[in-house]
This record gives structure tokens, sequence and C-alpha cells, in this order.
């Protein structure tokens, strides 16, 4: 079924930073990352289609 249905992933919040500085889509599974655009950033990976985070790595281990 087709519904042409569009959802949109707002990703500048204080929760998760203010800015992106780059994103990554993987091909096989489900699953997106983005960083913060700062010196020493946050990467938040979410799974699509229901935008809920997977996984993060804090600022310390970059």
């Amino acid at each position: 079924m087709q519904t042409r249905a569009v959802s949109f992933f707002k990703a500048e919040t204080v929760a998760t930073g203010l800015s992106i500085s780059c994103f990554s889509g993987h091909n096989r599974f489900p699953l997106f990352a983005f960083a913060e655009a700062v010196l020493r950033p946050n990467i938040y990976v979410y799974r699509y289609p229901d935008m809920s985070r997977f996984s993060s790595i804090p600022r310390e281990f970059v």
C-alpha cells in the first residue's frame, strides 16, 4: 500500500545540538547517524522509520 506519507526529523534541538555537521545513513539497516557542529561533537544514531534513538556516542569518546 502506498500512502505517500512524508515524515520529518527535527535534529536541531537543545537535546541533540543546535546544528548538524555530518549525516549518514546505512543502505541495509534502517539506521541513520548525525553529529553536532561543534569541536567535540556527540554522535547520535537513530532508527528509521520510527525515529527512535538507537545509540549515542558521547563527546568524551570522540
